[in-house]
């Protein structure tokens, strides 16, 4: 059903006017199509990318974690060689040497403590202690 006006053109402005309409059309229908289709590339891209990028972090953490590791065994190893080659940790000597009685009551960590340097039990530095009540000799 053609309306009265399109009667009444004549036919080559009817052919020109429906043919600009597919043109039309068709132009929009492949632009529609070429911006999703570079859209879904962009976005397969940026996630691709962004999935090396996870994997290169996670690598570097990963490396972070075995070297603190390592340096925690290693610590610990030290520890426990110092511990069996120092005193006698039950020597009631050693708790007036390092946490002397206070005049004011109590036992104070001495400055060695926490100044650092070198105790029965091996070099030590940074533990501040206070003692309130004289502690049982068992």
């Amino acid at each position: 059903m053609m309306s009265p006006a399109l009667r009444k053109m004549p036919i080559s402005t009817r052919a020109a006017l429906t043919l600009s309409l597919v043109i039309g059309s068709l132009f929009i229908a492949f632009g529609a199509a070429v911006y999703f289709d570079i859209r879904r590339q962009a976005l397969s891209e940026s996630l691709t990318r962004l999935d090396s990028q996870n994997r290169q972090v996670a690598a570097l953490q990963e490396g972070r974690f075995t070297r603190l590791r390592a340096a925690h065994d290693h610590a610990k190893q030290l520890l426990l060689a110092e511990l069996a080659a120092g005193a006698d940790p039950d020597d009631v000597g050693n708790l007036d040497t390092l946490f002397p009685r206070h005049n004011r009551g109590g036992r104070r960590s001495s400055d060695l403590l926490f100044d650092g340097g070198q105790t029965p039990f091996g070099y030590v530095r940074g533990v501040g202690a206070y003692i309130r009540t004289e502690p049982d000799p068992q």
